[in-house]
């Protein structure tokens, strides 16, 4: 997952594998490999913090982000999100699993 403040500039990102709430079960289940058909979705779930840690006195906002997914070699087009992660940018990600 990249993001990318409002002049479109890449902000720090620090990815952890593994939820510490329960989003639901194929969020928090462990990873595992999966086929997504034409037409078919694929989903994650994030999450991250906006209280600063340590040393942080505020946390930088993106506006856009992309993702890519595991294996991939290129990035998806990039989505408008406005999220606020601290703790240098930690967002803890779940196994991408298959779309409802």
């Amino acid at each position: 997952m990249g993001l990318f403040s409002g002049s479109g500039a890449p902000l720090t990102v620090a990815m952890v594998n593994g939820l510490t709430v329960t989003v639901s079960t194929a969020a928090n289940a462990p990873p595992s490999s999966i086929s997504v058909a034409p037409s078919s979705t694929a989903e994650f779930a994030y999450q991250f913090s906006d209280v600063p840690v340590g040393s942080e006195t505020s946390c930088p906002t993106s506006e856009s982000a992309d993702v890519t997914m595991p294996g991939a070699t290129t990035a998806s087009p990039t989505f408008q999100l406005a999220i606020g992660p601290c703790g240098n940018g930690t967002i803890k990600v779940s196994p991408v699993y298959a779309g409802s």
